[in-house]
């Protein structure tokens, strides 16, 4: 065989292995479908684990689902890290709403769930289901989360049942109620308290939530809650016996600098990360090293000198 035989030969090869590789991530692709209630349901009946992380941004939103996260919470808490707020009972509706269409934007497979903000559901059924409708339609939103207890149950179902909206209930640490339960800690830690916990949990089933978010529970009573219920039971600081895990971003990525939960695990420091970007900026910009010639445009030939002739 020639030099040039073996040449052709080998190119037909990397040709066929660039094929190869391309009908393999188009399967892969293919395969890869929006994430479903029925899916989520399967995947507590199989034992594998849900992931689900809460942020209120596009860039957010695309490296999560090409991560492959399950359930894209645009969460109320976001807006602390996005716009300053100290708290989620200053979060707006609209703004919420924002977040949830930008969001919605960076999406194509994890099940994007609105974060129904402080006195959005409370009133009555009707502004329960107005709320969650505008989200759907106006926020391209599949599902909501609801902050519950049995006393708002009513107004959760009207969503469910009436509207046909999916809803997560959320039970344990509920920061709306931070006044009433005494600041941010955990709940459940008594048997009175657990008790009560466990019972929430099953109206919060019965009125149709197609899961349930722990917050800050003891992973005991988590794993009872998740062995008493048939729907997916999420964690979020509620110990490893769930079916799933939530996360904040916020917390997770490290940009802001603020306080960070005991249960959130900080995998980077990105504020950090972007304080050093603009100081290197600036640094560049006040040393004259930038921008440099590739960064510039100019006239076309000759024009410049005619400008100037001009400005005579």
């Amino acid at each position: 065989m020639s030099i040039s035989d073996i040449d052709k030969a080998y190119y037909q090869m990397y040709n066929q292995t660039i094929k190869r590789k391309g009908a393999v991530a188009k399967m892969n692709e293919i395969k890869r479908k929006k994430v479903t209630i029925p899916y989520l349901q399967g995947k507590k009946g199989k034992g594998e684990i849900i992931t689900m992380a809460g942020f209120g941004d596009y860039p957010n939103a695309i490296a999560a689902d090409r991560a492959g996260l399950d359930i894209a919470c645009v969460s109320d808490a976001t807006s602390m890290t996005l716009f300053g707020r100290d708290t989620t009972l200053t979060v707006p509706f609209e703004e919420e709403l924002t977040m949830v269409q930008a969001v919605a934007r960076g999406i194509k497979y994890a099940l994007i769930m609105a974060d129904m903000p402080y006195m959005s559901y409370h009133l009555s059924k009707e502004q329960a289901i107005k709320s969650a409708g505008r989200f759907v339609s106006e926020g391209r939103a599949d599902v909501m989360k609801c902050e519950a207890t049995r006393y708002i149950a009513g107004n959760i179902e009207a969503i469910i049942r009436v509207a046909g909206i999916p809803v997560m209930g959320h039970i344990g640490l509920t920061p709306m109620r931070e006044i009433q339960m005494g600041g941010f800690r955990a709940i459940g830690t008594t048997a009175e308290e657990a008790k009560s916990l466990i019972e929430d949990a099953h109206i919060m089933q019965e009125i149709g939530c197609f899961a349930l978010l722990l917050e800050v529970v003891p992973q005991e009573l988590a794993k009872i809650i998740t062995e008493k219920l048939s729907i997916p039971v999420i964690s979020l600081g509620a110990g490893p016996y769930c079916d799933g895990v939530h996360i904040i971003a916020g917390d997770m990525l490290g940009v802001h600098d603020g306080y960070v939960p005991k249960h959130s695990k900080v995998y980077t420091n990105l504020l950090e990360t972007m304080e050093q970007v603009y100081k290197s900026y600036r640094d560049d910009v006040v040393t004259a090293n930038y921008p440099e010639a590739k960064h510039n445009v100019s006239m076309k030939p000759g024009e410049h000198e005619r400008l100037m002739e001009m400005l005579k």
